[in-house]
Order: structure tokens, then sequence, then C-alpha cells
């Protein structure tokens, strides 16, 4: 009582809530036919009789928020002196209708939070869940409890002082034409094949050098450019390698690796492989001495068995050329371990051409010197298999 004591008092401070009063001096309902957002003001059209007010103060629902409200929103409107009037709260109609009908609004429960605008919306559940998403299937989540950021995009792009990266399905910016005929529309369009399906990329530009500064500077000459997927030039043409246009899906680039030092490494979709602008050195080898050099090469791509002959031992392959020595004095340097087993190879040979040339009595093959073999193709079955080169 002691701050009514010292103030004057107004009676009408003190009326009881239930005399009752004429409202609609104080509190009307309208719809918002125009905003102006620089004056931050907009015109209501009166629903509970007709008549139009232009001056109608926006105000927001808390401090350091901003919003201007759509077309045809409704609102409640309050006055005060000077018959001001201003918008205090928004109503939003349909929520059953979106719920239950369109399914374009989620089941909010009580505590739950949702701020839509075109479509996209920010959505807090009521365990502290954060979902970020767009009309494109662009999703992102924040996990209260477990701290896990989730990412579900159709495109994914990052930039940093490094250079670019993008994942997603292969888009290309091109020029246009807009429904009234004007050229030089911008447009976002995606690449597909003939069957109209889209392809996909993971595309990283890595650029030399930082320069302090946010953005990327120095892209059009990257230090290394790395394709994983479809490789699509600027214009949205399918690439093959030399640099070439191409529509043959097999010679299509599935990885390009293109350095600035003029290197590229480039495999196509039928798995051929294709090194440009390289010099390769295996196991550090001297360049300087061509004997040291030929040795490490030759320790990197074989197994060195004096046993098995200079060439060493070599997996076999399918169109792999093969030889079978079966003459008693067969010798070759390069295949010593086949050298050794060309009598038991003669012996074999014999026995067998006893069942079919004469089969009714004893038939000899004679492997005459210096060099009798017998050389044919492998066609399969040569998994685990291993051969003189």
């Amino acid at each position: 009582m002691s701050s009514i004591r010292f103030r004057r008092l107004y009676p009408r401070d003190l009326v009881s809530s239930t005399v009752q009063r004429d409202l609609s001096k104080y509190t009307r309902i309208g719809k918002v036919l125009s905003v102006d957002s620089q004056a931050g003001t907009c015109t209501v059209q009166w629903y509970d009789r007709p008549g139009i007010r232009p001056d109608v103060l926006l105000t927001q629902s808390s401090p350091g928020t901003w919003e201007i409200p759509a077309k045809d929103t409704f609102c409640l409107v309050t006055f005060y002196h000077h018959e001001r009037a201003r918008i205090v709260r928004y109503i939003n109609l349909g929520q059953e209708n979106r719920v239950k009908k369109m399914y374009s609004l989620p089941k909010l429960k009580p505590g739950e939070r949702m701020w839509e605008v075109g479509g996209s919306y920010i959505y807090m559940r009521d365990n502290g869940d954060i979902i970020l998403a767009t009309m494109t299937q662009g999703l992102i989540t924040l996990e209260n409890k477990t701290g896990t950021f989730k990412s579900e995009s159709v495109n994914w792009k990052v930039s940093s002082e490094a250079g670019n990266m993008y994942f997603g399905v292969v888009k290309r910016v091109t020029s246009g034409s807009s429904s009234d005929g004007s050229i030089g529309v911008v447009k976002n369009k995606l690449v597909t094949d003939s069957d109209g399906q889209s392809f996909t990329e993971l595309n990283i530009q890595v650029v030399e050098y930082a320069d302090g500064v946010l953005g990327v500077t120095g892209i059009d000459n990257p230090l290394a450019t790395i394709t994983v997927g479809t490789l699509v030039d600027g214009s949205g043409n399918i690439i093959a390698k030399n640099e070439e246009i191409t529509t043959d899906y097999n010679r299509q680039i599935a990885l390009r690796m293109k350095f600035k030092s003029g290197v590229v490494l480039a495999i196509d979709k039928e798995g051929r492989v294709s090194w440009e602008g390289t010099s390769i050195n295996i196991n550090n080898g001297s360049v300087d001495n061509d004997t040291t050099w030929s040795q490490m090469i030759a320790d990197g791509l074989e197994t060195q068995d004096t046993e098995k002959g200079t060439r060493g031992e070599h997996a076999a392959r399918e169109h792999d050329e093969v030889t079978i020595p079966f003459a008693t004095t067969y010798t070759d340097e390069e295949h010593l371990e086949l050298a050794t087993i060309a009598t038991t190879n003669a012996a074999i040979l014999q026995e067998f051409a006893s069942y079919i040339i004469s089969p009714a009595g004893t038939c000899f093959l004679l492997p005459l010197p210096p060099q009798k073999a017998i050389t044919g193709i492998i066609t399969q079955g040569s998994d685990n298999v291993f051969i003189g080169d």
C-alpha cells in the first residue's frame, strides 16, 4: 500500500476488470495490407468493422529481434495515448489443417518453438535439439544430449583460406532465358546423363598461399585440384582424358588429380589410368647411376630369387603368355626353376601322347635338343599362380 500512498490516484486505474468497457477502442484484430519496412509501420484492414489504418507501428516479439510481417498476416492491434496504434501479436491460422492434412507443420509439443519463413524453418524440440531445414531437403540437426552435428543436403560447399570444397550433385552456373524471353538469367543447372540421372562429385581446390583475409584468393590457379566423381567443366560439359568433351560413358573421368606443376593423374570409368607431365622415382633410386636406378626399380616391382631366374617371380594374369619346357636339355637363365622340371614335363607328355596317338601300343615322344617347349596364353583361373615373366 505504501507504493500507492504517495502517488496520485486515478479512478479508472482502480476499476474492477468485471466492469464492461468498449474494447474496440483498445484492442482490434486486422490483416496487414502493406508494410513500410523503413518507417517501421504497416497498413491494417480491420476485421471487426469496416476500415483501414495506414500508420500502425510494427513491434517485435523480444528485444534484439526484428521481424517484418508478410502481406495478409493477421495481427492483434492495441491503442495507447493519442490513439496511436501498434501491433502487439501476430496470429497464425490453419494450424490444424497443416498438421493433420498438409503435413507441413510438425506436431509441436508443449515448450517447443518453431520459426518459419518461405517453407524453411528453425525448430527447437522439447529435448533441446535444434533443427534447421529448407524446402529443398537441406537439413541440419544439432543434438542436445550427444552434441552431435548432423547435416543432410543436396550440395555442400566449404570455403576457407585454403580453398574450396564441393560435395553433392553436379551443378554448373549457366545463362538462360526467363519466361518473358529475357536473356542472361543465371541458373544452377543440374548435369545429368541421357536418362536424366544427376551426376555427383567431390571437388577440392587447394590454393598455395593464404593471405589472412576471409575468402579465397588464387583459385584460378590452385596448387592442386582433386575431383572424385564425374568430371564436368564450368559450362556443364562432361570431360574425358586430355580435356576432351565426351558422351562416351566409359571414357568419362571418375577421378582426376591436377597439380600446378602440370602433373595430371586421371582414371576413367572403365578403369584406365593416365599420367601426364610426371617423372617417377621408385625406392629413391639414384638417377645419376643407371645400374643403381635399374636395380631400385627391379626391387620395387618384383621378388628377386636367383633360383627362379634373373627375372624373378610374377603373379600370373589372364592373357599372360606362358612357356612349358619339355626338352631334356632345356635351359633358360630367366626361367631356371622351369628348366629344372623339363624332364618331368617330357615324361608326362610322353605318357599323354601314348594314350592319344597309339592306344594299342607304345608311342614315344622324343624331345630333341636344344630347346623344346609349349607356348600358350592363360585364359582363366590364374589366381594364386606364379610364373616367370
